[in-house]
């Protein structure tokens, strides 16, 4: 009989679970079904490139499923194992003991210690200038839109300073990483009242208070709103990450600038009449790639991915033909 030797199996979401299996040839051969063991199943991806099973590559994907049980796919992006009935464990009825489940979601991304994304789809094009202070937690997401026509003139903006975003969409649907992970970013503004949109509270809640003295009812809100938590308040610059997708917005035909404005003002007529140019099909399809990577590597809730103008007071149209779910 052949001896048995243990190793630990990585399995997706960054878990490890001790395996049995027997000695043997390299099991990197392409495989399409399972190997059987005396106790257990391993089951890997063939997609992958082959190595020897002792040297895994990085996102190669092994699963251990106890004897008893068997894979099925639920969607190309999950696995979950579903239990069988064992001849010995059978039970009078039918009824078999409980097996543990477990969901091996897809790959995550891989960030490296600087914050930042290392994936043939992200390009680094970091920007320190418009990183903040350290960001030690993530608890949503935020979909912008631009206001310029490419890439180019948000890389300039960028270089000067100021407010920024950690990852800009080009037309062409290139992802670019522009600000590490670990840090924040200015990219959302004051908070509007998340009771209130939900009515779950009265706008009597938000008036001047001793506590709150702000002449300015925008910033009394915010402020009020982040003595808060998430999903109690919507995410900040505090705790979320930015995501840019390039698009141009205009003033539609027949509305034109009144002249003798200040920039402040012209900013402000902008965003209240300006359109935003559609989100084309190549920026929805990488959107819906980095929504669906950052949820699962920084265990963010889908239902925290919100649209600019619904957290701040911003253009109504700006990212409003985005689409990630």
């Amino acid at each position: 009989m052949r001896k048995k030797r243990s190793m630990a199996v990585g399995l997706r979401g960054r878990r490890r679970i001790a395996a049995h299996y027997p000695a043997g040839p390299a099991f990197g051969e392409s495989r399409t079904t399972p190997r059987t063991c005396s106790d257990a199943l391993l089951f890997y991806d063939p997609a992958t490139p082959a190595t020897s099973f002792g040297q895994p590559p990085r996102y190669k994907t092994f699963l251990l499923i106890h004897r008893n049980s068997t894979i099925r796919h639920q969607s190309s992006a999950s696995l979950v194992l579903q239990s069988l009935p064992s001849e010995k464990s059978a039970r009078p009825g039918g009824s078999t003991p409980m097996i543990t489940h477990t969901k091996a979601t897809k790959n995550m991304l891989d960030i490296d210690s600087q914050g930042m994304v290392t994936s043939p789809r992200v390009q680094p094009r970091r920007f320190n200038v418009i990183e903040r202070s350290a960001m030690t937690s993530v608890t949503g997401i935020i979909i912008h839109q631009t206001g310029s026509s490419d890439e180019q003139g948000v890389f300039s903006s960028y270089r000067r300073g100021g407010n920024g975003a950690h990852f800009l969409i080009a037309k062409n649907g290139t992802i670019y990483q522009t600000a590490s992970l670990n840090l924040r970013t200015n990219h959302v503004g004051p908070l509007k009242a998340r009771c209130l949109a939900e009515h779950r509270c009265t706008a009597a809640e938000f008036k001047k208070s001793v506590r709150f003295s702000q002449a300015s009812s925008v910033e009394r809100m915010n402020r009020i709103e982040m003595t808060k938590t998430v999903p109690a308040r919507y995410p900040s610059n505090a705790d979320s990450i930015g995501i840019e997708i390039v698009g141009l917005a205009s003033l539609p035909p027949g509305i034109t600038m009144p002249t003798g404005l200040s920039k402040a003002q012209q900013d402000a007529f902008l965003g209240e009449k300006a359109v935003y140019e559609s989100v084309t099909r190549f920026q929805n399809i990488s959107l819906r790639w980095l929504v669906d990577e950052l949820i699962d590597t920084l265990h963010v809730s889908s239902s925290e991915v919100h649209r600019h103008p619904d957290v701040s007071r911003k253009n109504k149209t700006e990212a409003s033909t985005a689409v990630w779910r």
